[in-house]
């Protein structure tokens, strides 16, 4: 046999072979993806919570939400961001039980025989369907902001300290629905030591606690020293400049908090949400609170 029969006849072959091993690919495809418990497990799931509790982080419940959290995502602390991803890592872990259940359920069913298959599982085929859809969904919003946040997590440079002494030091915190109000402003003096204007409001019991006009107090030089050393030690200066809680929270206090050095100042604040490590700034703020023990200016 000539060469050039050779190659035709291994062509024609090849030809021959192609549409098999298609078949074999997609029929490898096809394979069921959950076993026989996780299916049972997961379809138990939805007929109980429904397609609502299926994205409890409410960056991917949406498109407006997804895109807010990006547009945010500069502003975010390191260990926000870090914690939120883990979180998203494991809600993603019950959508693709979601989206593999679609696939084994409609693996074999016959064009125009879906709903029915399905209302042998679900009390509900179109709130099941509604899932299914959602599922597609928030999978893909989720693997967008997983991908942002790596590379933002990757491309974030460490903040230098702020050089120089401290100016001030400003904190509140406020809670609407329980009508209370808290307010901290350290001020440094001339000489070293600090001024502290404390005022605090609960507009539904009768206080003393400052009033809304607030008192004031001197805090020692030491003080004014200690509370630098601690925002240097602590790193509070890589703080984020915004916290905001990943679940959907109607009531819960907001906080702020604004930072001066000679050379250098940051600022941050929430909602529902603080830094992982918010001990150290509780720290801070307790050593200021503390000062003013005994040392009214009135």
């Amino acid at each position: 046999m000539s060469n050039t029969k050779k190659l035709l006849w291994a062509v024609l072959a090849l030809l021959l072979l192609l549409p098999f091993a298609g078949y074999a690919k997609k029929k490898k495809k096809e394979k069921a993806m959950l076993t026989t418990e996780q299916r049972k497990k997961t379809i138990d799931w939805l007929n109980e919570n429904g397609w609502w509790r299926l994205s409890d982080i409410r960056w991917t419940q949406s498109d407006d939400r997804m895109e807010s959290y990006i547009y945010s995502l500069s502003d975010q602390g390191l260990d926000a961001i870090a914690a939120t991803r883990e979180m998203l890592v494991g809600q993603q872990k019950r959508v693709d039980d979601v989206l593999a259940l679609r696939h084994d359920l409609l693996l074999r069913v016959p064009k125009g025989q879906e709903t029915s298959t399905l209302a042998q599982h679900f009390k509900d085929v179109e709130g099941a369907n509604k899932t299914f859809e959602h599922a597609a969904a928030v999978k893909s919003r989720s693997e967008r902001l997983i991908r942002l946040m790596d590379a933002e997590m990757a491309s974030r440079k460490p903040r230098k300290a702020p050089g120089g002494h401290l100016l001030s030091l400003e904190y509140s915190t406020h809670n609407g629905f329980a009508g209370s109000s808290d307010e901290m402003k350290l001020t440094r003096n001339p000489d070293g030591t600090g001024t502290l204007l404390i005022t605090q409001k609960r507009m539904r019991i009768d206080s003393d606690l400052g009033g809304e006009e607030g008192k004031s107090y001197i805090v020692p030089d030491s003080v004014m020293l200690s509370v630098e050393k601690m925002i240097r030690r602590n790193h509070t200066y890589e703080i984020g400049s915004h916290y905001d809680s990943d679940f959907e929270i109607m009531d819960a206090s907001s906080w702020s908090l604004s930072v001066e050095f000679e050379e250098g100042a940051f600022s941050s604040g929430g909602y529902a949400a603080w830094p992982d490590d918010k001990y150290k700034l509780s720290e801070i703020l307790s050593l200021i609170s503390k000062s003013a023990k005994g040392n009214s200016t009135e």
